[in-house]
């Protein structure tokens, strides 16, 4: 018998105007026997009928669409737009028993953030076993955001399906909670590809749970959990602060620190009296007191910035540095009263202090001081006697400047390299401007020619156009770590070619196996010495 389509058509016009569902689906159920215009034409009427009752209609024809001659796609945006006008519906599709497929209803309602859907979908996930239909489901979940699903989807952090248990990772961190932070937590210290997914879903959640996850992790063997931690963090800002500030109280000279690093990053005035407190304490580990006043000179500290002339008497020349540094930024008529004090007070101290502010660049503590004769004196030898041809340089043009002149003459403004050229050239790298300052000073004074890179990707790529002898690298930099450049350094040299020594405050047993695993030579410990340096340096010539 032929189906008359016009009959079809105004049946079911009459059925959406008498809100006939049943009816409505006796004429779905024969559309596959219709020809396309018919198809296209009921799909039409579906599409201006009301949400409530279109939804489950366009459903069963989305279900049956392989049947049909026109296109799913077409259906199936039909029938989204009118799920996110009316989500309730999707509920009673999901229950419906005669969709079997309930896959892409279930992805909707994660879309439309169906929250009455929930029960039902957790209901769904408990009783399969299908892992691609799983997977849906657990996005849905963490779509939608309820709290409820936290148990379950937990429990898929150990499913053993690797693509379950990284996509119930992201469901948990969509969910932000302070227990699912606590879940995720719990996950980490078996797998190392998990252990960043989740410190990156701490990252994005930001709350107290995640802000304690990550500084926790400034002790991770991981320098990609440790470095990731320490700019996140740091792009917190303020409101980390609170948090971290108790490390200081720690006995840990490495997340001393990284926590140093970080505040001084942040630069909020909060941080200076922690700081204050921890090196009034007096920390045994050079690096920690470097640390402090580097991070002090990064901070607003308004009154009481005499304090930092401490770091000038520090035993460790690369703290007067970090000390000089910071005294340049809170320069007053204090500091530049008890800088002259110092320098009075013994002939080394004087020697040593001097060339601190100079090696720091310390331009306008140097203008303020010039004329005082010990402080003039002293910057006249070491210029002439021990300074970098590039330092000498860069205060001869200060000077200059300010009108001493005749200073300048005195120390000579060109004065020929004297390093020798049959000492092979360093490249040093090191993401800390103060510590290449210090390398290029030191490296100077032990007669090594050296290129600097702040960045070392920047290195990698020189690397590639010429070769030094000798790479000296810090482990902990952002963006690329010392294992990780010292790894693409050996795809290009070996050992013997090219000797790499790694610079570290670590002295974890871990990180030196991951360092020499990926091909270091040597390791030097900060602070190094001018004669720790050479002693190394001297091993590979």
């Amino acid at each position: 018998m032929e189906i008359n389509r016009d009959d079809y058509i105004h049946e079911l016009k009459e059925n959406i105007g008498s809100r006939d569902v049943i009816k409505a689906r006796i004429i779905i159920d024969h559309l596959p026997q219709m020809d396309e215009d018919t198809q296209i034409r009921i799909l039409f009427e579906l599409s201006r009928a009301d949400d409530d009752f279109a939804i489950p209609l366009l459903a069963r024809m989305y279900q049956i669409a392989k049947q049909l001659q026109i296109p799913p796609g077409q259906i199936k945006e039909i029938l989204e737009k009118k799920i996110e006008e009316f989500p309730f519906a999707l509920l009673e599709i999901i229950q419906d028993d005669a969709i079997t497929d309930k896959t892409e209803y279930i992805r909707m309602a994660g879309i439309v953030q169906c929250n009455n859907s929930v029960p039902v979908i957790l209901n769904l996930l408990r009783k399969s076993n299908d892992v691609a239909f799983n997977k849906t489901c657990i996005e849905a979940l963490g779509k939608i955001g309820n709290p409820k699903s936290i148990t379950e989807l937990s429990d898929y952090l150990y499913s053993g399906q690797r693509d379950l248990t990284i996509t119930a990772i992201t469901a948990l961190k969509n969910l932000g909670t302070p227990e699912a932070v606590e879940r995720l937590s719990e996950r980490m210290g078996t797998d190392t590809e998990f252990d960043r997914m989740i410190i990156e879903a701490a990252g994005a959640i930001r709350d107290q749970k995640s802000l304690q996850l990550m500084s926790k992790m400034l002790l991770s063997h991981d320098t990609y959990l440790r470095n990731y931690s320490i700019d996140k963090l740091t792009e917190i800002g303020s409101k980390s602060i609170p948090l971290i500030v108790d490390n200081l109280s720690s006995k840990n000279s490495d997340l001393l620190i990284h926590t140093l690093n970080i505040l001084g990053n942040i630069g909020d005035a909060d941080a200076v009296q922690p700081i204050r407190r921890l090196l009034f304490n007096e920390p045994r580990n050079a690096n920690v007191r470097f640390a402090a006043y580097e991070a002090l000179g990064k901070l607003p500290l308004q009154k009481g910035a005499y304090v930092l002339t401490a770091g000038l008497s520090d035993p460790e020349p690369h703290v007067h540095v970090a000390a000089a540094k910071a005294l340049e930024r809170n320069l007053d008529t204090t500091i530049i009263a008890g800088i002259k004090n110092l320098i009075r007070s013994s002939e080394e101290d004087g020697k040593n202090i001097v060339a601190a502010f100079l090696n720091a660049e310390a331009d306008n503590t140097v203008k303020a001081l010039i004329a005082n004769e010990t402080f003039r004196d002293l910057t006249i030898e070491y210029l002439k006697e021990t300074a970098h041809p590039d330092l000498k340089a860069h205060f001869a043009t200060v000077l200059n400047e300010a009108g001493f002149s005749e200073i300048v003459k005195q120390f000579g403004a060109k004065v020929e390299e004297t390093a020798s050229k049959e000492k092979p050239l360093i490249f040093a790298v090191d993401d800390s401007r103060m510590i290449l300052k210090i390398y290029k000073s030191t490296l100077h004074q032990l007669g090594y020619p050296a290129q600097l890179f702040e960045f070392p990707e920047t290195a990698l790529q020189q690397l590639k156009e010429s070769k030094p002898g000798i790479i000296i690298t810090d482990l902990n930099m952002p963006a690329m770590n010392g294992v990780e450049l010292t790894t693409e350094i050996r795809k290009l040299y070996d050992k013997e070619t090219l000797p790499v020594s790694m610079v570290t405050t670590q002295q974890d047993l871990q990180d030196r196996e991951a360092a020499f695993a990926a091909g270091i030579n040597g390791i030097i410990y900060k602070p190094f010495t001018k004669d720790a340096l050479e002693e190394e340096l001297l091993k590979f010539n």
